[in-house]
């Protein structure tokens, strides 16, 4: 069986495999709040659809994994991770072009309004840990994310597509992920084994409206294209995985001292979000360029051979 082919069962089976776990890890994580409150209770206080995005990936990761020798990802190098020579700040770099470009974006949106200052931290200890929690935030999200998506998805679809179609699969599939949430969902009022089924109505929902669906998903798209790029160029997930750690650490210290304006000027600045608008749009593209400039700057071969397509089964 081709690796593309295998992927997309294994997809399906982590899906299946989140849908039966993740209402009791919601509910575990309820106990744990109430058994370790007041302590644990802001740091497990997430609803279903997040619980279940976080299993689903978990599982796939799990999956994925177990299937690697068949999705022809056999070695940490295979999947970007192992450190090429003279690569070594890549993940820095990566960190710190994409945090400086979310703060340069946030600070053009402040004097047209669609940001206005809203501090909220209280004190220097408070904005230590605000920032602490976004930083640990972003590279948890980076390196996970990073991991399944362009080491694990891109890299089994690299053995059966050219390059150009692996990248934009992988990118869709990006976006479908993030973009569908189940935020409509009810909060389950106890354990529910069908929870996890029920969230996948909610997570449609967002297709009954394509109107609003689009923006985001044509950002969340080129985020993941820039990525891809990224892992192609460098021949390693460590300048994606800065760059992503550096935008989620951006998002989320953005909110410690502004608050978002989404009516103004929505179609350029977006809905409140940085990828909702063509301004979002704008800089993205603009950063496949300056990870071009740093592909280009590392020593040596920079794009790594392609992976062998193994023979099916």
């Amino acid at each position: 069986m081709k690796p593309h082919r295998r992927l997309a069962i294994v997809i399906l089976a982590a899906g299946l495999l989140a849908c039966l776990a993740s209402p009791a890890v919601w509910y575990a994580m309820q106990r744990l709040r109430e058994i370790f409150s007041p302590g644990l209770d802001h740091a497990l206080r997430y609803p279903f659809y997040r619980v279940m995005n976080r299993v689903v990936l978990v599982s796939a990761i799990l999956l994925l994994y177990l299937n690697r020798r068949g999705l022809n990802l056999v070695s940490l190098a295979a999947m970007g991770l192992r450190r090429p020579p003279g690569r070594a700040s890549l993940l820095w770099r990566g960190w710190l072009l994409g945090a400086l470009s979310l703060a340069l974006m946030v600070l053009v949106m402040v004097p047209f309004g669609a940001r206005i200052v809203d501090i909220g931290f209280a004190g220097a200890r408070g904005l230590a840990g605000g920032l602490a929690t976004a930083l640990v935030s972003g590279l948890a999200v980076g390196v996970i994310e990073e991991l399944f998506f362009r080491g694990f998805i891109l890299q089994a679809l690299l053995g059966g597509l050219r390059r150009a179609p692996a990248v934009i699969v992988t990118s869709l599939f990006f976006a479908v992920v993030h973009f569908f949430k189940a935020n409509a969902m009810p909060r389950p009022a106890a354990f529910d084994p069908t929870a996890g089924f029920r969230a996948l109505a909610y997570y449609l929902q967002p297709l009954l409206t394509p109107a609003a669906v689009i923006p985001g998903f044509v950002g969340l798209f080129l985020v993941g294209v820039v990525l891809a790029v990224a892992v192609l160029r460098t021949g390693s997930l460590h300048l994606a995985i800065g760059l992503h750690a550096g935008w989620v650490f951006g998002i989320k210290a953005e909110g410690l001292f502004l608050d978002r304006v989404d009516a103004v000027v929505p179609w350029f600045f977006g809905d409140g979000y940085v990828v909702t608008g063509v301004f979002g749009w704008l800089m993205l593209l603009l950063m496949l360029p300056v990870v071009l400039h740093v592909a280009a700057s590392l020593p040596g071969p920079a794009t790594p051979p392609p992976p062998p397509r193994p023979a099916e089964d």
